[in-house]
């Protein structure tokens, strides 16, 4: 019995000690090419998905700048010391291309370019993007394709999130999840003038965020119903409809 019972062991040891072997071959893999890419989360509440979309439509008229955060993730080691990230713009030729010093804050500039890097100690980094709110954004929609190339400290990490993309504009954006949360508060029709009343008539402005609270959705859809019937009243024979005349209401 005993006998039988020692290749047994020398089959555990055998895989430990091959267990460990990957291990450190993983590790020190990782330490000598660590790799940077961009943060998907579908699955997690108010998670970064490929692009992030931004209108200065919903805020004051004196805001003249804001910004957004790209999450960024480490493939590799954590270490004691920040460690830039080569993030660099995709598309500057194209016609709807986002214009630094016109439309963004380029990531070379003193304001940010300690900022875009993953911090000591951390597996993630925000990098900021900040947004200006130039006149052209009244009619146009402009992107900002991003990519990390490679640097001292980091090579392009996994493929399929290897590119981003910021989307800004001062028109109205249909926020992305209208279709899964918000018509069923609002209604599943969509237009700039609905989602201006909204805006004005409930003073709420986070619909890239899922409601905590789903008394919260149903508070605002009060309100905007009971504001909308008001302003139509108020308006005999001149209902709130949008350009193409479609008459906005929860449906």
């Amino acid at each position: 019995m005993k006998m039988r019972m020692i290749p047994f062991y020398i089959n555990i040891l055998l895989l430990l000690l091959v267990t460990a072997s990957c291990k450190e071959n993983e590790a020190f893999f990782y330490q000598n090419d660590p790799a940077i890419y961009f943060a998907y989360e579908p699955g997690e509440r108010n998670g970064q998905f490929d692009s992030i979309p931004y209108t200065f439509f919903i805020g004051p008229d004196n805001v003249v700048d804001d910004t957004v955060y790209v999450k960024v993730c480490l493939s590799g080691l954590i270490v004691d010391y920040d460690r830039p990230i080569n993030l660099v713009q995709t598309n500057v030729n194209d016609e709807d291309a986002a214009i630094p010093g016109v439309h963004f804050i380029g990531f070379d500039d003193p304001s940010v370019i300690d900022s875009v890097c993953i911090p000591k100690g951390k597996a993630v980094g925000y990098i900021p993007v900040i947004l200006l709110r130039d006149i052209s954004l009244k009619t146009q929609e402009k992107r900002l394709k991003l990519a990390v190339e490679q640097n001292e400290h980091f090579r392009p990490g996994i493929d399929k999130f290897r590119k981003f993309t910021v989307i800004v504009t001062d028109d109205v954006i249909k926020p992305k999840l209208w279709d899964t949360v918000w018509h069923l508060y609002f209604g599943r029709t969509f237009g700039r003038e609905k989602m201006k009343f909204i805006i004005q008539a409930t003073g709420f402005t986070e619909f890239d965020e899922r409601p905590t609270d789903f008394q919260l959705g149903y508070h605002l859809s009060t309100v905007f119903q009971q504001k909308l019937a008001e302003y139509n009243e108020a308006h005999p024979g001149n209902p709130l409809a949008e350009a193409d005349g479609t008459l906005v209401g929860f449906y």
